[in-house]
């Protein structure tokens, strides 16, 4: 699988860059490479939200 990496200093918060990298529905619009993003599932386990999509 490809595999893409980088390294940055951001001048942001970690709870803003957290907000961000959660906003999975988002990531077409802002994440390298990633054209479509589709959800097929989401739960809940506890306090935490499961999500499952495909991304191309």
């Amino acid at each position: 699988m490809p595999e893409f990496r980088t390294t940055r200093r951001l001048a942001h918060s970690a709870e803003a860059m957290f907000d961000l990298v959660a906003d999975v529905e988002r990531y077409p619009e802002f994440v390298p490479f990633c054209e479509v993003l589709q959800v097929r599932g989401r739960r809940s386990e506890g306090e935490l939200e499961v999500l499952v999509a495909d991304m191309t």
